[in-house]
């Protein structure tokens, strides 16, 4: 009886102590800027975005990478990378714009573009020229992996 008493402290001493490490890296987390300012005292995004698409975001295109994600709120894995976005923004490297294109009305772009099925990538330049096209990847980390 003595070990499994000794087993059950050091289980529950465990818990406590991942639970306490769990709480102060968030803690420390929450404390980061979003923004910082450079010498001149203009913004600049520690991160990338993640946004409706619009034609006047194209220009973004010019000192980043923007990359037109066609979505459906009807499609597993366009929920499950959205998801992945909305969870830890952070993670969409600082310069790359992902502009959410709404797959079941914007058949204009559909068909500008070529795509046939959501979740569907495309990176395009300034003027809506197409860089890389690719729609077989199922995780943020493979859409960012892909973006040239």
């Amino acid at each position: 009886m003595h070990i499994k008493g000794t087993a059950v402290i050091w289980v529950v001493l465990g818990i406590v102590i991942v639970v306490a490490a769990v709480l102060y890296f968030s803690s420390q987390k929450m404390n980061m800027p979003i923004e910082q300012v450079d010498s001149v005292g203009s913004p600049q995004a520690t991160a990338g975005t993640y946004e409706p698409y619009a034609q006047e975001k194209l220009a973004l295109a010019e000192t980043g990478n923007v990359v037109l994600y066609f979505h459906a709120d009807w499609c597993p894995i366009c929920r499950a990378i959205e998801g992945e976005i909305n969870a830890d923004p952070s993670r969409i490297p600082a310069g790359t714009h992902i502009l959410k294109v709404n797959y079941d009305t914007a058949t204009d772009l559909k068909q500008k573009y070529g795509v046939t099925y959501q979740h569907t990538f495309v990176q395009v330049d300034a003027q809506g020229t197409i860089l890389a096209k690719w729609g077989n990847e199922t995780t943020l980390t493979g859409v960012l992996a892909r973006i040239r």
